[in-house]
């Protein structure tokens, strides 16, 4: 099963009332300390080289989505420097009003981002693959999303993010699903997935840049609530996410 199939983008270019986008189409500023939300929006092309200099700027990497479910406290992956990033400085600036887990598969995976018609003040942009093979999607990983349209780049979502909920394989199933998706999983992948769970199948295909230290309970908890036939769960999980500094 894929993650292509019904993202929800997190809203169509433009700026917010009131915010201007001086730096729109132009180089980012010499610092991230420079930029501003009045001052600078990010695009394609300047968002990875924007995002590299504020990670090296704020060190922070661990993050608390709050809910009426609980809390999960995750931890950013340093390796993972744009990714990593491109989170704070989304929730420094309070880029997430509408944040929500919309897109729940039971046994899968727990999908969350901006909801509803929202120009971010921001910039609308996507952040280049940093797959690495310690890295991958078992119970509890941390990724973003993607675009169909990114398949081939392997290119991430900057606003949709998700938490692997997963299953446990037995070794035969696993191996099956090997030969199936034509996977080549090491040794700490197939006893990961054999013992905690996971979903092996998203492997290579999306950036995981974390993972849960704390409350995977609550994703359990909000993996079992009812969904649509579009897999939109009946009643809004809003989520908010602050930084631990």
């Amino acid at each position: 099963m894929s993650l292509l199939a019904g993202l929800a983008s997190c809203g169509p270019d433009g700026a917010k009332s009131g915010v201007t986008s001086a730096m729109n189409n132009s180089a980012a500023p010499d610092t991230a300390a420079d930029a501003t939300t009045e001052s600078l929006k990010l695009d394609d092309q300047t968002a990875p080289a924007f995002l590299r200099r504020y990670a090296k700027e704020h060190p922070e990497n661990q993050v608390v989505m709050k809910t009426e479910l609980g809390d999960i406290k995750v931890r950013l992956y340093d390796d993972t420097p744009i990714h990593r990033a491109n989170l704070l400085w989304l929730i420094e600036n309070d880029d997430f009003p509408q944040c929500a887990f919309y897109r729940i598969i039971k046994g899968y995976m727990i999908q969350a981002g901006n909801i509803g018609f929202y120009k971010t003040k921001l910039g609308k942009y996507k952040i280049p693959a940093e797959i690495k093979a310690q890295h991958f999607h078992r119970r509890g990983a941390l990724a973003m999303a993607a675009y169909e349209e990114d398949s081939v780049s392997l290119k991430s979502s900057s606003r949709d993010f998700f938490i692997v909920q997963g299953e446990v394989y037995e070794p035969r199933v696993l191996e099956a699903l090997e030969k199936q998706e034509n996977l080549q999983l090491s040794a700490t992948q197939r006893e990961a997935y054999t013992t905690v769970g996971g979903a092996p199948a998203l492997d290579g295909h999306y950036t995981v840049f974390g993972e849960v230290m704390e409350g995977m309970e609550v994703v359990d908890r909000i993996a079992a609530l009812k969904v649509d036939d579009h897999d939109w769960p009946l009643e809004d999980i809003e989520v908010t996410l602050e930084i631990v500094k």
